[in-house]
């Protein structure tokens, strides 16, 4: 479960909806997954978060989670993909990005580099980045780091190994 991504599906907000509408997807925010209690249930995560910074937190799964995972991860791509994302708790949230990216999927355009700051980060990216950087195989390079939850799935082939209850 360390490395792998949570999923959460639509809550009732505004972007939330949009998100949802927009990309055809239940899916609007993932997290990535640092530590997991079976017993609890719970999974303590680091996940770029609107209105809050970076952080590191912890969740119950429940019914609106999936977990998700890229397969075999060797300890050394788990090393990297864990430390890339500690570096980056604290970071601002990237409203311009979401901005661009929902404009891009409104009018099914391309996405532009210019939107994305390359110190801020949304959900998405978070994820699309730490795997990247630790060599998990992916698709190809179309938007990286400029992705939606849902082609996170799509761009590293990510099968689903458990759901909330």
């Amino acid at each position: 479960m360390v490395g792998d991504v949570l999923f959460f599906k639509k809550k009732n907000s505004i972007i939330s909806n949009l998100i949802s509408k927009l990309t055809k997807s239940d899916f609007t925010h993932v997290a990535l997954i640092i530590a997991y209690d079976v017993n609890s249930n719970t999974a303590t995560i680091i996940e770029a978060n609107r209105l809050i910074r970076t952080r590191i937190s912890r969740v119950a799964i429940n019914k609106d989670n999936v977990i998700y995972s890229s397969g075999y991860k060797s300890d050394e791509k788990i090393g990297k993909i864990l430390r890339f994302a500690y570096k980056k708790v604290g970071t601002n949230y990237d409203y311009l990005q979401i901005f661009g990216l929902l404009v891009s999927l409104i009018y099914k355009g391309k996405r532009s580099p210019l939107f994305n700051s390359t110190n801020k980060f949304i959900c998405s990216e978070l994820i699309d980045l730490a795997y990247f950087r630790a060599g998990i195989e992916r698709k190809d390079l179309l938007n990286l780091g400029n992705i939606t939850p849902q082609e996170l799935i799509e761009e590293y082939d990510l099968k689903e190994v458990k759901k909330g209850a």
